[in-house]
């Protein structure tokens, strides 16, 4: 539930105005109040990570996506800077890939144009010792001339890859970017996981499609799976996927349509494996 989110207040009035300082919401016995922020725009913002790893069908040996880097500002709005398409071919490591992304962007003269570029940062090996973080390896965009929230590594892609987009908000300004998966095409019998991390946990989801199936009726069973409760507490909510405790399921997804948007996330995980479907994890503009 929002009050406030992308320069609108419920009903669809401007935020600039209204002269809203708090938003308090009672449920019942229960009252709870919140100040209202507004995300902090800056030179050379913060920008989202792009991570990718081959996930190769039977028989599959070449794939593509397409790299949409864009710009979200405080005014409720994002602008796509410029776009580039990646090819990858079974055998190559995901650094490989990345590195073809980021040299892509970086020799677009579309992209040069808006001022943007790209880095791959991390590693696929793991750390030594105790308490170490999990290798992470992504792609990120720089703006130095740009003013904004942040900028997002928005992609689209279909099969043969698991496609993540992470590190959506700037914590560092109470920034709140929500990320957002928008399906299209019609299916043509696959299956869809989405895996979203929130603050509450990492809960991930697969569901069936079928032959002749729209991409909002798929968008619709994923958010079904979000959405659905299950008792008792402590049991695994979804097996085939790996499994969410109902503790770790934030039940933040939003449908619209074919577009779902996950309010809490920072981190939105996509593997399709059905042809028919393509996908787009990107934040609303």
């Amino acid at each position: 539930m929002w009050a406030a989110y992308d320069g609108l207040v419920a009903g669809g009035v401007p935020v600039s105005e209204c002269n809203v300082s708090a938003v308090r919401v009672k449920c019942g016995g229960r009252t709870m109040e919140a100040e209202m922020t507004q995300a902090v725009a800056r030179r050379d913002p913060a920008s989202t990570g792009l991570v990718f790893e081959p996930a190769f069908l039977p028989g599959g040996r070449t794939g593509s996506f397409t790299v949409h880097p864009m710009l979200k500002t405080n005014d409720g709005t994002s602008r796509v800077l410029c776009s580039v398409p990646v090819s990858f071919q079974s055998g190559e490591s995901a650094e490989t890939v990345l590195e073809r992304a980021a040299a892509a962007i970086n020799t677009s003269s579309t992209c040069v144009r808006a001022g943007v570029t790209a880095a791959v940062l991390g590693t696929e090996e793991p750390g030594q010792g105790e308490d170490v973080l999990p290798p992470w390896l992504g792609l990120v965009l720089s703006a130095p001339t740009l003013t904004g929230i942040e900028l997002v590594t928005a992609v689209s892609g279909s099969v043969h890859a698991e496609l993540a987009v992470d590190h959506w908000g700037v914590l560092a300004t109470a920034s709140a970017v929500v990320p957002r998966l928008a399906l299209s095409g019609t299916a043509q019998g696959g299956t869809v996981r989405v895996t979203a991390l929130t603050p509450l946990g990492s809960c991930g989801f697969e569901v069936a499609t079928t032959r002749g199936e729209s991409a909002a009726a798929v968008a619709a069973k994923v958010q079904d799976a979000f959405l659905a409760r299950h008792t008792p507490p402590e049991t695994l909510v979804f097996e085939p996927s790996g499994g969410c405790l109902n503790l770790h399921n934030a039940r933040d997804v939003y449908l619209s349509g074919a577009e779902l948007q996950f309010a809490l996330a920072n981190r939105l995980a996509v593997h399709n494996t059905d042809a028919g479907l393509t996908f787009t994890l990107d934040t609303e503009h």
